[in-house]
Formats: C-alpha cells, sequence, structure tokens
C-alpha cells in the first residue's frame, strides 16, 4: 500500500483536514498535500511524526483496514501440542498456527 494512498484514508476515516494532521506534525500543509500525492516522498522521521500525529503506529500507514480481518473466534493450543519448529539453536513451539 503506498503512504499517498492511506493519509487521506486515514484523515478521512477521522474527519481530519489537512490544517487539522500538519499542526500536531508539524508540516507545512502543502508539504502534506505532496506527499499525499506522491510528488515527494517522506523521510523516515516525517512518517514517524504522521503516525504520532494521528495517534497510529508506523505500520498501520502502511495496511489497509480493508486486508485486516479478524474472526473473533479464540484458538489456543494445549501443553506440549504446538507444532515445533527446529532451528541451529533452539527449538521454536508454534501455539497459534493459524
Amino acid at each position: 500500500m503506498r503512504l499517498g494512498d492511506r493519509l487521506p484514508e486515514i484523515r478521512q476515516r477521522k474527519k481530519w483536514t489537512l490544517d487539522k494532521v500538519s499542526e500536531p506534525i508539524g508540516l507545512a500543509k502543502s508539504t502534506l498535500s505532496k506527499i499525499e500525492n506522491e510528488r515527494i516522498s517522506p523521510s523516515f522521521d516525517v512518517v514517524r511524526k504522521f503516525a504520532l500525529g494521528l495517534g497510529i503506529d508506523v505500520p498501520q500507514l502502511f495496511i489497509c483496514f480493508s486486508e485486516v480481518s479478524a474472526s473473533g473466534r479464540k484458538i489456543f493450543t494445549l501443553w506440549c501440542e504446538g507444532q515445533i519448529h527446529p532451528a541451529v539453536v533452539y527449538k521454536f513451539e508454534l501455539l497459534c498456527p493459524s
């Protein structure tokens, strides 16, 4: 997912204008518009400021909410019944492989 596509989506979900977002982030409205329109690429520090200003985590800037699904089911694994995956130094037991 492109950042320029996600930012307007997040803003619209929160019902925020570019003006409202630019204040906590500390960037000009014109700069935000250029980022949303993919005319400039932000640095990681700017991406981090976006996340902080929008009240979300950085990975959420790149994940489309429609792609995330929750089944609402509780899944658990009984003691010693997980899937074992050996590695060079350790053996890992997957407790919830699904």
